[in-house]
């Protein structure tokens, strides 16, 4: 009975590249969640954003210019965008607290 080198190398290569595969469906887990984390962050941050433009909506009852229903879906774009930007930037960190719990950290 021969050994074939070639059969062994290609199973070794091949288990290789099966573990390679693995470890780099980890840290593409991790990346997704953290995403998920931020987008978390940016919704949480949004809706404060929201709240806090009621409040002064109830404070202001006399605007001098009122854009209409054009200028509130142009500030709700933009107050969404912000929050992406401060979710992004970690200025909060509600998105890192998320992670690490749901990490078990």
């Amino acid at each position: 009975m021969t050994i074939d080198p070639r059969r062994h190398i290609d199973n070794i290569l091949n288990d290789v590249d099966k573990i390679k595969s693995l470890a780099s469906k980890k840290p593409k887990e991790d990346d997704k969640l953290k995403e998920v984390c931020q987008e978390f962050e940016a919704i949480f941050i949004n809706q404060l954003f929201k709240q806090m433009r009621n409040a002064a909506k109830s404070i202001n009852t006399t605007p001098l210019i009122d854009g209409g229903f054009a200028e509130e879906v142009f500030k709700d774009m933009l107050y969404e965008e912000y929050s992406k930007i401060t979710a992004k930037n970690n200025s909060i960190g509600i998105a890192d607290i998320v992670y690490n719990y749901l990490k078990g950290k």
